[in-house]
């Protein structure tokens, strides 16, 4: 009993400073944790949005940028600008151009080799359905979408429809291709639409008309079920 009494001082001794350590060790464990958060919430989005930053300073983007469009523009910077953006807006329109009718003249190329592959091997039966099976499996497993065998075939039929197409003045050069690369100037869906139209004349009308009138492939389908060439041509018999 008396041993237990004697350890009683030491025990609170004890007690009291692992109280102490213990308050002490959660004050700096809250404090570096509020200096975690305050760092965290000073880099914050909506503190960079709102602009509270500790010590009060704060530059929101919107600030920033209109420090930047508050400079006058110089002496005719309209025009330039506005000059500008023409030329790319025009240049962009004319590389898509140009890369569709490089693509829609490399599948008539294609379709020339396959036609040209048929003839060779007429002679074995079902070579046409074998050649464009496997071209169909290959070139899709090295070039994706596009090259089912229903899209082989219509670039077949593409050459069979249009066999001597306008050739371009240099075509080598302007395609990257070797042979005579036709030009074509309307999209692949647009010839694959064309292709439809059995007369001849009708088709040629059809394509005339898309290149003159800008129309899209919807507006090209839209005029072929109307009978819009059929229509023209009888107003031209009523006129005559």
């Amino acid at each position: 009993m008396q041993r237990d009494v004697a350890l009683t001082p030491l025990r609170a001794a004890a007690l009291n400073g692992w109280t102490k350590w213990s308050r002490l060790v959660r004050f700096h464990e809250s404090r570096a944790l509020e200096w975690r958060l305050a760092a965290y919430w000073t880099e914050h989005p909506v503190c960079r949005r709102i602009g509270r930053f500790r010590g009060g300073v704060g530059v929101t983007r919107k600030t920033a940028a209109a420090g930047r469009t508050a400079i006058p523009p110089p002496v005719g910077y309209a025009g330039i600008h506005g000059g500008i953006v023409e030329l790319l807006d025009a240049t962009r329109q004319v590389a898509a151009r140009s890369v569709n009718a490089l693509m829609t003249a490399s599948y008539w190329e294609i379709g020339r080799r396959i036609v040209q592959a048929e003839q060779k091997g007429k002679r074995r039966a079902g070579y046409g359905e074998q050649l464009i099976s496997r071209l169909s499996a290959d070139l899709s497993q090295r070039f994706g979408r596009g090259f089912s065998p229903d899209n082989l075939e219509n670039m077949r039929q593409f050459f069979l429809v249009y066999p001597t197409p306008p050739i371009s003045e240099t075509p080598s050069r302007k395609f990257g291709l070797t042979g005579h690369v036709p030009l074509f100037q309307l999209p692949w869906s647009a010839y694959v639409r064309l292709m439809a139209v059995k007369n001849a004349s009708a088709r040629k009308f059809y394509e005339d008309e898309a290149l003159r009138g800008g129309w899209s492939v919807r507006q090209l389908d839209r005029q072929i079920g109307s009978q819009f060439y059929e229509r023209t041509m009888l107003s031209k018999e009523k006129a005559g």
